[in-house]
């Protein structure tokens, strides 16, 4: 009930600019393609939409087997991510 009170007493331009300035959450997947230099290990990821691989390297699900220009589903988790599975 505290909620709707203090919604009540707020105008109508601070709960617009609250909700302005709500930063969006960031998304639970990733899609990305393992680099042309990965030649083993944990990889690193070139995310859609950007133009450098990531520094990290990504712990990935144990049953895959990777290799360069792979495409990949990243669960974001935490700071970083885990490679669940290779997409085709």
């Amino acid at each position: 009930m505290t909620g709707v009170v203090l919604l009540a007493a707020m105008s109508l331009a601070e709960i617009a600019s609250l909700l302005r300035d709500q930063k969006p959450a960031p998304p639970a997947f990733r899609l990305g393609t393992i680099p042309d230099d990965y030649t083993g290990g944990r990889p690193r990821i070139l995310f859609d939409g950007e133009t450098a691989p990531t520094t990290r390297a990504y712990p990935m699900n144990a049953d895959l087997t990777l290799a360069p220009g792979d495409r990949v589903l990243v669960a974001m988790v935490g700071h970083g991510g885990v490679v669940l599975c290779k997409i085709k």
